[in-house]
């Protein structure tokens, strides 16, 4: 993807993540300071700002299969280049290499930003969620059955966010990270024919725990 391209998407994903909620509430602003006070300040505050960390999450995949897309066939071409000792070219598709590669990074932390939201910006439970693996092709890997849970994860919990783990660079445990303002914050794994959502001991303080079984 050519660079001015990537920075008006880049704009996007910044706007979705960090002002799209509070540019889209019923409120004044100013009204915000009642966050922990008003119940129904809150719901409608943490249902926005997941509207557009939805909206986020979505164009993240869309452009993360084109940049993952873009390196694999930059790598096929500097093979097929240097059989033919094309120095030149070569030069010019791992420089085509390299660029994809970068803004899959900065895709990937777009959603890493949205993870330290969702935890707080606590750094013992962001630890807990990393295991030091490569981040997952998702070109290779089957994203229906997470799609599908999205689906229904927000017709049950509309004020909710569900995050799949694949995308970020960060969430190595589990292939959904959930938060809800009643449920506290879980992670989901997705198993052939059931759903089975547990709740980690890296819960928030003073957030509820509970687990629930979903069927697939």
């Amino acid at each position: 993807m050519n660079s001015q391209k990537f920075e008006r998407e880049l704009k996007k994903l910044i706007y979705y993540v960090r002002e799209y909620g509070i540019q889209h509430l019923s409120f004044p602003r100013s009204e915000l300071g009642r966050i922990r006070d008003d119940n129904d300040i809150a719901e409608e505050f943490l249902t926005q700002v997941h509207k557009g960390f939805y909206m986020a999450q979505e164009r993240v995949i869309e452009l993360l299969r084109k940049v993952i897309n873009e390196q694999k066939r930059a790598k096929s071409d500097i093979a097929e280049a240097r059989r033919n000792r094309d120095k030149p070219a070569v030069k010019s598709l791992q420089a085509k290499r390299d660029t994809a590669h970068y803004q899959e990074c900065i895709l990937r932390r777009v959603i890493d930003t949205i993870v330290w939201m969702l935890c707080n910006r606590e750094l013992a439970t962001i630890r807990r969620l990393y295991m030091e693996q490569e981040p997952i092709d998702i070109t290779d890997s089957n994203l229906d059955s997470e799609l599908l849970f999205l689906d229904r994860y927000k017709q049950s919990h509309p004020a909710g966010f569900a995050l799949i783990s694949d995308l970020s660079m960060i969430v190595q445990v589990g292939d959904i990270i959930t938060k809800d303002i009643s449920e506290g914050m879980g992670i989901v794994e997705l198993k052939e024919g059931r759903v089975n959502k547990r709740i980690f001991e890296i819960m928030l303080i003073g957030l509820t725990q509970h687990t629930t079984r979903y069927s697939d």
